[in-house]
C-alpha cells in the first residue's frame, strides 16, 4: 500500500522544490534531468514519527512542518534530516506561513 499524501508544499528553489508530507514519512523531491527523485527524511532515533499535515520554507537551507500533536519539526533541506522538533501548540498544526 503506497503512503498517504496529507501535504504538498515547494519550500525552495536550490535544495529541493517539493516537499510531501504523510501519514508515517516526509519526503524530499527533486528534479534530475527530467525525472523527479523522492527521496525520504530522517527522522532520527529520539523523534517520534507523527503524520505531517502541513509545511513551509524558512529560508533556503530549512524547512518546517506540522504535525498532528502540535509539534513543529524543523527540517535541513540538504541532508533531508530532521534537526529539531518544537512544540507548536496543543491542538493540530493545521497550516503556516512564513512572514516576510
Amino acid at each position: 500500500m503506497a503512503p498517504k499524501v496529507l501535504c504538498a508544499a515547494f519550500v525552495g528553489t536550490t535544495a529541493f522544490p517539493l516537499l510531501l508530507g504523510g501519514d508515517r514519512e516526509v519526503e524530499f523531491l527533486d528534479l534530475s534531468g527530467s525525472i523527479l527523485v523522492r527521496r525520504k527524511g530522517v527522522f532520527g532515533r529520539r523523534k517520534k514519527i507523527q503524520p505531517i499535515l502541513c509545511a513551509c520554507a524558512l529560508n533556503d537551507a530549512d524547512a518546517v512542518t506540522g504535525c498532528v500533536t502540535g509539534h513543529l519539526f524543523l527540517w535541513e533541506k540538504t541532508t533531508r534530516r530532521c534537526e529539531r522538533l518544537v512544540r507548536g501548540h496543543e491542538g493540530a498544526v493545521l497550516s503556516m506561513a512564513r512572514d516576510g
